[in-house]
Order: C-alpha cells, then structure tokens, then sequence
C-alpha cells in the first residue's frame, strides 16, 4: 500500500509571526513480502525557517502527534520550531510476524536538515527503532528500545558541544494495551 501527505501552513503564531510558505509532506509505501514479514519505505520533509525578520517559513505542528513521525524519539517533532532548519527523514522498515499473537517491528530512519546549517553541515543522525508486540486474550503487551546516533549537525542544532553530551542516546519502554 502507499499513503501521501501533504500539509501547508499559513497565518500567525507565536509572538504575532508571520508563517509563509510552511509545509509537511510524506510518503510511505509498504508491501507484505509474506505472511510474516511486511517491509515498509517512506521520507518525509519539514520545511525549515528560509523567510524574512519577522516571518517564518518553518512548519510548526500546532497539535501533538508525538511518535507518529520521525522516530519515537522525538528529537524534531517536540520542539519550537520556528527558527529551524526543517527536517528531512528517509525511513525503511521491516514488520516480522513472529507467530500468531507476537511480532517485531524494526525501523530505521535516517535525518538531515531540510536546509543547511550554518556550517554548512546537513547531516543529523540515524535512529534506529524496535518494537515486540505480544497479543493476550483481552490486552497486549509492546516492549520498545530505541538508539539513536548523532553526527556533527545534531550537536550544531541543539547549540550543545558533542563533550557535554551523553555517551549514548537511547529510550526504552513498555506499554499494556
């Protein structure tokens, strides 16, 4: 299957700035290569602030979504936007039926800046995301872990020196459903 979105932004927000040009647009397709394995490839673009003083020309998610784009991290998607470089995410998947009731997602996405940073750097990092899902009678049980490996440009656009950051960026979680 295959799904397209495309959303655009215009109008004020924060501080009475102007918002021109704002977009969001994905694509994702997927195919059930078996009965136990579905593959799944998609890229997204947010775009960054390329406006005047006092405009903005970056997409601004006015509603929490968190989780459903960009990795389940959440590095871009929970943050101001409004003076930022966008963002451009490439994402391949692999969804494994492990048996009647159990499965594991792995997903990988890779992020850059949908523009350059001042140095000139695009490159942010790649994550990586696995989920094991396991069906009961009446609940179901998810089990989470992602790890995420930051190049130059991440530590550029969170304005933090690669020293003084932690060793290793990771996440983990469970989830009763």
């Amino acid at each position: 299957g295959a799904a397209a979105n495309l959303f655009l932004q215009t109008g004020k927000r924060q501080g009475e700035v102007d918002v021109k040009g704002a977009y969001l647009a994905s694509l994702d397709f997927t195919l059930k290569a078996s009965d136990k394995v579905t593959l799944g490839l998609g890229t997204e673009i947010i775009s960054g602030n390329d406006a005047d003083a006092g405009e903005t020309g970056a997409f601004f998610p006015l509603y929490g979504t968190n989780h459903k784009f960009n990795g389940f991290m959440d590095y871009f998607y929970v943050v101001n936007n409004a003076h930022t470089i966008g963002l451009f995410d490439v994402h391949a998947s692999a969804n494994f039926n492990l048996g009647k009731k159990s499965s594991l997602l792995v997903k990988v996405l890779n992020f850059s800046g949908e523009q350059e940073l001042p140095s000139g750097d695009k490159a942010l990092g790649t994550e990586i995301d696995l989920v094991f899902s396991k069906a009961f009678k009446g609940y179901a049980l998810k089990l989470g872990y992602s790890q995420m490996f930051a190049s130059n440009g991440m530590y550029e656009l969170k304005g933090l020196d690669e020293s003084l950051a932690a060793g290793s960026q990771n996440w983990a979680w469970a989830m009763l459903v």
